[in-house]
């Protein structure tokens, strides 16, 4: 969805608020919430299983996965190889 605010366009993702409601990997910082590079990643493949990551070296595949199980997100079998694939 998309929505202008101030002659701003934003692209809005929704997300089952059994997710995006879950504090897990959210951190409090100065009155707002944000999520860590790992949840953000988490949240992407969660709404576009087939996005692409055009650099995954930064990202702790390990730690993606064992977040993705933890918030019962369905883990592509080959997304998840791919991603372990460039942990090496």
């Amino acid at each position: 969805m998309e929505l202008e605010v101030a002659g701003q366009r934003f692209s809005v993702i929704c997300m089952n608020p059994k997710f995006l409601l879950n504090r897990i990997e959210i951190d409090y910082l100065n009155n707002y919430y944000i999520a860590t590079p790992t949840r953000a990643m988490a949240d992407i493949l969660y709404h576009s299983p087939n996005y692409y990551f055009d650099n995954l070296q930064a990202i702790n595949t390990e730690e993606l996965t064992k977040l993705r199980r933890e918030l019962n997100f369905v883990i592509d079998k080959l997304k998840e190889e791919l991603l372990f694939f460039w942990d090496r």
